[in-house]
């Protein structure tokens, strides 16, 4: 009885096609791992807009005064994102690349499954 790790992949074209996906699918979640660094530069760029440039209260005016709310909501939603980015989402999206990635691996050492 041959054992499932001797079994080679008869289809050429197959091989290849698994190859050249799974450097794809290598690159996408090196890809990932710089985006959850620049949302990381990001919410220290945000904290630090978010707490400067508020001047004093009383002596603004009310262009100035809608200019900060409108700079402060736009900084703790984008601050929001970026934590959920990094906390869910690019973890989520790694992991199921980092799947699919075994199981193109694992597709290229059998040619067929056993159900």
């Amino acid at each position: 009885m041959k054992l499932f790790e001797d079994i080679e992949i008869i289809d050429e074209e197959t091989r290849n096609n698994l190859r050249a996906a799974c450097i794809i699918v290598q690159e996408s979640i090196q890809r990932i791992q710089r985006h959850r660094l620049y949302c990381v530069l990001g919410i220290f760029f945000l904290f630090f807009l978010l707490f400067s440039f508020n001047g004093h209260p009383l002596s603004n005016g009310y262009l100035f005064t809608i200019f900060i709310i409108l700079k402060n909501i736009f900084c703790l939603i984008s601050l929001a994102f970026c934590m959920w980015f990094i906390a869910f989402g690019k973890p989520v999206e790694r992991n199921a690349l980092s799947s699919m990635l075994n199981a193109m691996h694992l597709r290229l050492r059998i040619s067929h499954f056993n159900y």
